[in-house]
């Protein structure tokens, strides 16, 4: 007899129609192909929706524990389940309220989720970076939203450490990354002790790259203005400039990648000496016209990019005052 008992959720995200779903879709429809019978996959708009399917498949009939995979457009240290995640970089700040279109360390969405502590397994987390230990700009990042899902289901869970694509998943339909990808991180639950960093072995050397300057110099290139930005703590109600920089940022590339990811989504859309461009996969990549170039991470690049949120909220706070002294009305709070 085979029981129907689901040994693995899979999850996978439901944007609205204006964001980029093709990676998504594709996804689903690898997935789904697959046919395996003890991998149960919904598609979920957010945490509240995580809340009533878990709820539905996890009942008390359900014996031991299962496996949970949720799957979407990701920056580190945050999921993307249905918020409206555009090219443009600005995404609602009504997502990150109830029914809570994004997945992070916000408590009230976290408290949905509480209830299956002792029910999970192992809990996967893949999307573009998701589990990364950088995320320039923003508050949390890929190592603490995996620590905290951690505490708080008291089982194993991990996230993608590189860019994700539809084919990345075993017979099983559980996500396995390319060879020449990294492998994904996070924390194993212990009842003596806090969680423990998992080991999963070394991360494979970088296959798909290539020298982009001359005679093997590296590129510079100049960063003069950030015009837009997803990170959640600098996202701005108008598509317009965030911020000019008071003195132009320089950043080093060495190579491009072959593989350039496809679906990541922009973290900070920038100006440039050489034409608009977009940072991308917590700070990896700067994307230009179609080149991804891989950003060396430099001091005053990580500095400049991790002051972001206070030196953008300096700007916002000064921006009344010079309506007021140029006689442009100031729009009402509220």
């Amino acid at each position: 007899m085979i029981s129907d008992q689901p040994k693995t959720v899979t999850l996978v995200a439901s944007p609205p129609p204006e964001t980029d779903n093709g990676g998504l879709d594709q996804t689903f429809r690898v997935l789904s192909g697959k046919g395996v019978r003890n991998n149960e996959i919904r598609r979920v708009a957010s945490v509240s929706e995580i809340d009533v399917a878990l709820s539905n498949l996890l009942t008390a009939s359900v014996k031991g524990t299962v496996r949970l995979q949720i799957i979407g457009h990701a920056i580190p240290g945050s999921l993307c389940l249905g918020a409206r995640w555009t090219d443009t970089g600005i995404h609602d700040v009504a997502a990150f309220a109830f029914p809570f279109l994004v997945l992070d360390t916000n408590p009230t969405a976290l408290g949905l989720l509480a209830k299956f502590a002792g029910k999970l397994s192992e809990v996967m987390l893949v999307g573009c970076h998701v589990g990364s230990t950088t995320s320039f700009g923003h508050a949390i990042n890929g190592r603490t939203l995996t620590y905290t899902l951690a505490e708080l289901l008291r089982c194993k869970v991990c996230g993608a450490d590189d860019d994700v694509a539809p084919e990345e998943y075993d017979e099983q339909g559980w996500y396995a990354p390319a060879p020449q990808h990294r492998r994904p991180k996070g924390w194993r639950w212990s009842d003596a002790s806090p969680p423990l960093w998992t080991d999963l072995g070394t991360d494979p050397l970088p296959r798909n790259r290539k020298a982009c300057g001359r005679d093997g110099k590296p590129l510079e290139i100049e960063i003069r203005a950030i015009r837009t930005a997803m990170l959640p703590l600098l996202a701005s109600p108008r598509n317009d400039l965030v911020l000019d920089l008071p003195s132009s940022l320089r950043v080093t590339c060495q190579y491009v990648t072959t593989a350039r990811p496809i679906s990541a989504l922009p973290e900070l859309s920038v100006d440039t000496d050489l034409g608009p461009a977009q940072i991308l996969c917590g700070g990896r990549y700067l994307k230009i016209a179609d080149v991804c170039y891989v950003l060396e991470r430099t001091p005053p690049l990580t500095a400049a990019l991790a002051a972001l949120p206070r030196t953008i909220d300096t700007a916002r706070r000064a921006q009344p005052a010079a309506a007021t002294d140029t006689g442009e009305p100031v729009p009402a709070a509220g």
